[in-house]
């Protein structure tokens, strides 16, 4: 619960990066921010995870679901970097050319967030394949066991949460370049519920599981749009 959080506060991010660029002229190219919105995401989600992960079960998911509604009330309060109820916009395109690419039409955009799709999905792929992912299964399946093998269920909670936070605000970043507008709305549990349905929508037993809800909620969305 709460997870749409990271994906919003990374997206915030990059949209204030989106207006350096512009107003600073810093030299960055685009295709970075999602970049500087995936280590924003990582860094609040070690904030929160590091009281959030002692627990498991409901306790932690009424934790993440109470951060989460904090993060999008203080959206109306902390005006300075989530904008208020306007929230934070932008222009993609005063960025960098990346090799001669100025990010105008939509379809360099489409590109661009297919590039950090099959990436994110294969950084992670590759974490499931590692110690830490073997032994979230484990723990989520039977943390008591996993203990006596020597693992540390809260640690391995934790550095799974920081990976998830991570790829939340990759995700938010993207979000941000595609609709160049960030809101309160891509905070509130109305988000984050939608990622539980994506997740849960086929399967969290695989790991295609998810991408295949993703796919499936969006052809619904359209076809019923």
């Amino acid at each position: 619960f709460g997870h749409a959080v990271y994906m919003g506060l990374g997206g915030f991010m990059a949209m204030h990066v989106m207006n350096w660029i512009e107003y600073d002229e810093l030299p960055i190219p685009l295709p970075m921010l999602p970049l500087f919105a995936g280590l924003f995401g990582l860094g609040f989600a070690m904030i929160i995870g590091a009281f959030s992960t002692r627990k498991a079960g409901t306790v932690f998911a009424m934790i993440s679901l109470g951060v989460g509604e904090l993060v999008a009330a203080c959206s109306i309060i902390i005006v300075v970097f989530l904008g208020g109820e306007e929230g934070i916009s932008g222009d993609r395109t005063y960025g960098l050319p990346f090799f001669g690419i100025e990010f105008i039409k939509q379809i360099e955009v489409y590109y661009l967030i297919s590039f950090w799709l099959m990436l994110s999905a294969l950084l992670m792929y590759l974490f499931s394949r590692t110690p830490v992912g073997r032994m979230a299964n484990a723990v989520r399946d039977n943390p008591e066991r996993a203990q006596f093998l020597g693992y540390s269920a809260r640690w391995v909670r934790f550095y799974s949460f920081v990976a998830s936070g991570f790829f939340a605000g990759i995700a938010g970043g993207l979000f941000a370049i595609n609709y160049e507008i960030v809101t309160e709305e891509n905070l509130n549990t109305a988000s984050s519920g939608v990622i539980l349905l994506v997740t849960f929508l086929c399967g969290v037993g695989f790991f295609f599981g998810p991408i295949i809800g993703a796919i499936a909620f969006t052809l619904f969305q359209t076809v019923s749009g």
